[in-house]
């Protein structure tokens, strides 16, 4: 593939049934998993495969208390004790898949908002989104 296009990255948000199959569909490709952690380390060398990177709620979220780690417990229970923090891995991934149900007490993880700051900081690689859960201005706020 182009080295243009490399590292090229798929991110699936969301770790259950959904998630899980369309990273069976990206295993047919020659592939590399990697961990959110790494996205900013990859670099265009390798043009022969694609990077897989899965995204649970814990990856993407941040307590407002600063040092208080995430507790998949009180996330659900208070979703608002929470920041959404992926637009910071957004620079680096080639598409999104979104495979996540999502409810409106919790916080989206692709904003409108973030999406135009990311246009306008010049340094994305974003390329689509794919949003099969398609909950209407939900998880990806663009999805009408």
């Amino acid at each position: 593939m182009p080295k243009a296009l490399c590292p090229l990255i798929f991110s699936i948000i969301g770790t259950g049934r959904v998630g899980k199959g369309s990273v069976e569909v990206l295993k047919e490709l020659p592939h590399q998993f990697v961990k959110p952690s790494e996205l900013k380390n990859l670099t265009a060398e390798d043009n022969k495969k694609i990077y897989i990177c899965e995204f649970s709620s814990e990856d993407m979220s941040q307590h407002k208390e600063q040092g208080k780690k995430y507790d998949r417990k009180e996330y659900h229970d208070h979703p608002e004790r929470y920041d959404n923090i992926f637009d910071s891995f957004m620079p680096y991934i080639s598409f999104i898949i979104c495979t996540i149900y999502w409810e409106e007490r919790f916080p989206r993880a692709i904003t409108k908002d973030a999406l135009i700051k990311l246009r306008a900081s010049g340094n994305y690689k974003l390329q689509g989104i794919c949003d099969i859960s398609c909950d209407e201005k939900g998880t990806v706020e663009i999805t009408d």
